[in-house]
């Protein structure tokens, strides 16, 4: 991964600065990355690739914002099948997750990942505004078994 990618992206030009991003990035963060290409373009370069990717991944841990439906947040909460709302659930990307692609139409994505001491199932959608980019979350669950089996094989 050039320095300078990394520097065009995180917008910093402190050397200190992105050899943080670049530990974390080629350290940590891998993984995670490699899950999201199949949900890539596939006329894409390698550059496009990488760039996309590490744009995804500056933005998702620098400055993730999410939106949803404040009264399908409590009624979730309220669920007990649910057992949270929206705003607890946003602890799923804080933690290392499984990633895949749920639709085409819209496009939405399900992030596997635990929020406290359970694993859930969240959708979402990658929307954008003037500001950017942010998640708008869709709906969440308690993980099912075969979930559970999709990220213990794959986080």
């Amino acid at each position: 991964m050039s320095r300078q990618v990394i520097r065009d992206w995180c917008g910093h030009s402190s050397d200190k600065t992105i050899d943080h991003y670049t530990k974390l990035l080629r350290q940590h963060h891998a993984p995670e990355m490699a899950k999201l290409k199949p949900l890539l373009d596939p006329s894409w370069t390698q550059e496009d690739v990488t760039q996309s990717l590490l744009k995804l991944w500056y933005n998702s841990y620098t400055k993730m914002r999410f939106h949803f439906d404040e009264r399908k947040s409590k009624r979730l909460k309220a669920n007990p099948k649910r057992g949270i709302g929206f705003d607890e659930a946003q602890e799923i990307f804080s933690h290392p997750y499984y990633l895949d692609q749920r639709s085409d139409m819209p496009e939405q994505c399900r992030a596997i990942g635990w929020v406290g001491e359970r694993l859930y199932a969240l959708i979402f959608e990658v929307r954008e505004d003037k500001e950017g980019e942010y998640y708008h979350l869709v709906t969440l669950w308690k993980a099912t078994e075969q979930e559970r089996q999709l990220y213990e094989e794959h986080s």
